[in-house]
């Protein structure tokens, strides 16, 4: 597959039946290139596994640690023991709020969790 429009290129194989799904999805979604079709699909790949890591976050924090509370550091420690990498710790970090009665501890946000179906 190859698209030109002024652009450096590059063709890349793909079997007969990728390449119809591709025609057809490309129909699907209206779009006039092949380059533009792989740029709709890659934002959508993107958004999906946004979602999915925010749900496995989700999940996480508002079950398994819907009670604790602890420092920043703990937290960290704590997650990643549970969570693959820093971009789903982060997520994770995000979901946490300070604790009203103790400073520098913090919770789950459990508006949050109810928010998201908890």
């Amino acid at each position: 597959m190859s698209d030109r429009v002024g652009k450096q290129v590059t063709t890349i194989s793909v079997s007969t039946g990728v390449k119809n799904e591709l025609d057809t999805l490309r129909k699907e979604i209206v779009s006039r290139s092949y380059d533009e079709l792989i740029r709709a699909l890659l934002v959508s790949y993107r958004k999906c596994r946004e979602m999915l890591l925010k749900e496995k976050v989700l999940n996480l924090l508002c079950s398994e640690f819907s009670e604790t509370s602890a420092t920043l550091a703990i937290w960290v420690r704590l997650l990643s023991k549970k969570l693959e990498n820093k971009e789903e710790i982060s997520v994770a970090i995000e979901w946490l709020t300070p604790k009203p009665d103790e400073p520098g501890v913090y919770v789950v946000n459990k508006e949050k969790c109810k928010g998201e179906g908890k």
